[in-house]
């Protein structure tokens, strides 16, 4: 055979030994981003060919389920059906006390689902302060409220200052009421909801300071207790 029949006859032969997609020999016959294994293209061969958090199981990179043999194993919300954390369908999944709102146990879906003095915000029955309580001032201790910013239950550089100076003033064995507010501005709802999340971070403030989670009970008054027309006095956490 002459050298230009070599010469033509050596591409098409290469050609042909060119196994078909996704048959391989070497990551060159692969796709972009894919790995030849035994023979193969696949997404990875190992775990560090994966997004951070992703397993490799059989040439595939994939999110590892959330096993479980209980609930208390699961997310808040969370239930467990068929060893995976799941969302819920109904109310019967949740466990005593609790119900399905959308997709997630909650320990209430309206007001009627909680006690007296209790009111439903997010999803959880909480303690309603609906008028103006006495401002505990130990000796020698003004317990002044912790304000906050428009629409926000950030704590300010200045709130966390006035919660330092309750720290030393609470009595370890005593409990103690955080009720959060709100001003006039926005729905009943809204505020509720802010209110209780200003508690939970003055709470959590405390908390992560020394102060034992069991003595602090979180509250909201929303705007229900609302009386300044300057708003600014309105949007704060009281301690009782």
């Amino acid at each position: 055979m002459s050298r230009t029949w070599l010469l033509i006859l050596l591409p098409a032969l290469a050609l042909a030994c060119v196994p078909e997609y996704p048959l391989c020999r070497s990551d060159m016959q692969c796709k972009l981003a894919q790995t030849c294994v035994d023979g193969r293209c696949v997404q990875c061969a190992d775990d560090s060919q994966c997004l951070q958090g992703e397993k490799c199981s059989e040439g595939m990179c994939e999110k590892p389920l959330d096993r479980c043999s209980s609930s208390a194993e699961c997310a808040a919300g969370q239930v467990c059906l068929f060893e995976l954390c799941t969302k819920c369908f109904e109310d019967e999944q949740c466990g005593s006390g609790m119900i399905c709102v959308d997709g997630a146990c909650a320990g209430c879906a309206s007001d009627g689902d909680c006690g007296k003095a209790q009111s439903c915000v997010d999803g959880t029955c909480t303690e309603m302060a609906t008028e103006p309580g006495e401002v505990i001032t130990p000796e020698g201790c003004g317990l002044e409220p912790a304000y906050f910013e428009f629409d926000s239950f950030e704590l300010t550089k200045e709130a966390k200052a006035v919660l330092d100076a309750w720290i030393p003033c609470l009595e370890e064995g005593r409990t103690y009421t955080l009720v959060g507010r709100a001003d006039m501005t926005g729905d009943e709802g809204y505020n509720l909801s802010l209110g209780l999340d200003r508690a939970k971070a003055v709470k959590s403030y405390l908390v992560d300071n020394g102060v034992s989670s069991k003595n602090l009970i979180v509250a909201t008054a929303g705007k229900h207790i609302a009386v300044s027309s300057e708003h600014e006095t309105d949007r704060r956490v009281d301690i009782q």
